[in-house]
């Protein structure tokens, strides 16, 4: 076959190969989209903003999302979430469940380029509780950076329930929970006369705790970051890794 019969065969074996991808394209592009949409989502960005916030928004910046339960829910089981403060927040006298979730909240986007996390205390079952989280499995916990935060006053004569009057306690002394609380670039702000809780638990759990760059504002936080640790050497507690020497 001479050269110009080749190149007049390739040129007809490329227009079928072409014929046939444009008569299967869509069917293709369907499939592949399918595809993407099946595999599960593993991380999110959302952002909050107490004031002009809708939890039936996208959680985009334009449209935030107004609590920061909200923005948690939306977290993907199994995943991770970083979340934006646009506002100071105070955080409702309500405990919560997180479940196999790593939420990383940043606060330097409020207008103070530092958000507040105000707790709350509550009076249920015959014990005070802290607003916050019971962690439960193996990959829950929180990160902060650039958010300050402020505990609550209680007055009241209740004893504090062990396990939820830390922010970030742990769902069930039966259930294996691993959980992980770090923070940085933070004001922590306690009471001088009657302040109430910590910032995470080690009862019954194994917990992981970072800080880093933390300012006690009232010096008032001595031995109220992690409950149920030796605050003086918290190598002590076998169920708990820190960074820092003192608790």
């Amino acid at each position: 076959m001479s050269l110009t019969g080749e190149i007049t065969k390739l040129v007809g074996k490329a227009t079928e190969l072409i014929d046939t991808f444009e008569a299967k394209e869509t069917e293709i592009d369907h499939k592949v989209q399918a595809a993407v949409a099946a595999f599960p989502e593993t991380h999110k960005i959302l952002y909050v903003d107490a004031f002009n916030g809708d939890n039936s928004n996208l959680g985009t910046v334009e449209e935030p999302l107004l609590t920061l339960q909200g923005a948690i829910e939306r977290a993907p089981i199994n995943g991770s979430a970083d979340i934006y403060l646009l506002s100071d927040i105070t955080l409702p006298p309500e405990r919560y469940s997180l479940q196999n979730k790593s939420i990383q909240i940043y606060g330097h986007r409020a207008p103070s380029g530092k958000a507040k996390l105000k707790a709350s205390v509550f009076e249920k079952d015959g014990s005070a509780y802290l607003s916050g989280w019971n962690t439960f499995g193996l990959n829950a916990g929180f990160m902060l950076r650039f958010v300050n935060i402020e505990f609550p006053i209680y007055t009241g004569d209740l004893p504090g329930y062990h396990r939820y009057r830390s922010i970030l306690g742990n769902f069930s002394g039966y259930v294996q929970t691993l959980s992980h609380f770090a923070i940085s670039d933070a004001e922590l702000i306690f009471p001088n006369e009657n302040g109430f809780g910590w910032l995470a638990c080690a009862t019954h759990t194994g917990l992981v705790f970072l800080g880093n760059n933390i300012v006690d504002v009232n010096g008032n936080m001595s031995g109220q970051y992690v409950d149920g640790a030796d605050a003086a050497d918290p190598s002590n507690t076998t169920q708990l890794i820190t960074n820092l020497a003192t608790l």
